[in-house]
């Protein structure tokens, strides 16, 4: 048998190697019948009383599943579809983050500069002696600037319109810092419209036009819409909160353009399946940016953490990145797993609802260990 020589072999080695460490795609994930999914999602629409429910799970770059459960509309009987238009939430948070890290990969924003310096509506601020306190775009985006959170129910549920993010952050800006700016984390929905309004001042445009732009264009995100209750959208789900006894009431009134960045879009879950997607591929920033992104800069007691928009967690073996979402007639998770190119996203329209478990139970599956546990994320 003809040997091949000791030194040639070595070479080949490495070059297999080599050609691993750079090509290695992500591991496949299990094949799920989508009647197991089905049989999940409704288990929780009827364990929760939620009157609708659209589901989307990303499989290595493909919506590989897309079902809707329940009523869009409950008085008008009419179904939800996959199509439906529910309100984000809270999940604006990382696509405002993603937005906020392409500005600054081209120089645009420095996120460790006074955000002042970009937004401008948002005053200066000092500590109780009169010392300056500095807030940044990185501090505001990891919920360390000491924003503070909604005073009051009236607040939560805003009825305003504000046309403007630099209105809408008048509304609260001259408030005082709960804390110094890095001292510790509380989570702020107004912190994040201040981003929005940084992104304004270092991309030259409107929130909304750069977010078309720069995120939802590039990631294929079709409908994803301002949530202004005065336009009509086509398929916009009626919402939904729950009594005490848990029947269902229709959800009040509400506004969200005081907090557009921070939880103000309407959208699908194959929109937000489509973000996961784009995002894990490194279409928007590249793989160390995300990396930057993911890494936590405050750790919860349960081992769960918070980067730079996104929250982060454990799945098993798995690193999951993600965020919930709540809002007056919506509750939303998405959760990505980056190393197996696999996402969830869930929508629906009551608020409340808790869709931690379900999103946890198919990824179970795909990842073929069903009953680990995952943290929950904000």
């Amino acid at each position: 048998m003809h040997r091949i020589p000791v030194s040639t072999t070595l070479m080949l080695v490495l070059l297999v190697a080599s050609a691993g460490a750079q090509l290695t795609p992500a591991p496949a994930s299990i094949a799920v019948e989508p009647a197991t999914i089905d049989t999940l999602a409704q288990e929780s629409l009827r364990g929760q009383n939620i009157p609708g429910i659209t589901l989307a799970v990303v499989d290595r770059g493909r919506i590989v599943y897309s079902r809707a459960f329940g009523h869009s509309d409950v008085e008008n009987s009419v179904a939800a579809i996959t199509a439906s238009e529910i309100r984000t939430a809270s999940i604006a948070k990382p696509m405002t983050a993603m937005a906020a890290m392409m500005l600054a990969g081209t120089g645009k924003l420095d996120l460790d500069a006074p955000v002042q310096q970009y937004c401008p509506a948002f005053p200066a601020k000092t500590s109780p002696d009169g010392k300056p306190w500095v807030v940044t775009t990185r501090e505001l985006m990891s919920h360390r600037a000491g924003v503070r959170w909604y005073r009051d129910d009236i607040e939560l549920r805003n009825v305003k319109h504000y046309t403007t993010l630099s209105d809408a952050v008048h509304h609260f800006g001259d408030d005082p810092l709960l804390f110094a700016p890095g001292e510790k984390m509380q989570y702020s929905s107004y912190g994040f419209v201040v981003v929005g309004c940084a992104i304004e001042g270092a991309s030259h445009s409107t929130f909304s036009d750069y977010m078309q732009q720069a995120v939802f264009g590039p990631s294929g995100m079709a409908v994803t819409f301002p949530d202004d209750p005065t336009k009509i959208i086509p398929h916009r789900s009626r919402g939904y909160e729950k009594t005490k006894e848990g029947t269902l009431e229709n959800a009040p009134l509400f506004d969200p353009s005081d907090r557009l960045p921070g939880g103000g879009w309407l959208s699908t879950s194959d929109d937000l399946a489509r973000f996961a997607a784009t995002v894990m591929a490194g279409k928007l920033v590249a793989l160390p940016v995300l990396e930057e992104m993911w890494k936590p800069l405050t750790v919860q007691d349960d081992g769960s953490g918070y980067g730079l928009g996104w929250a982060v967690a454990k799945l098993a073996a798995h690193r999951v990145i993600g965020h919930n979402g709540g809002q007056a007639g919506s509750s939303t998770c998405l959760k990505l797993v980056p190393d197996r190119q696999l996402a969830v996203a869930i929508m629906a329209n009551v608020e409340g609802a808790a869709l931690d478990d379900l999103a946890n139970s198919i990824l179970e599956r795909y990842l073929g260990d069903p009953g680990s546990a995952v943290s929950s994320q904000h």
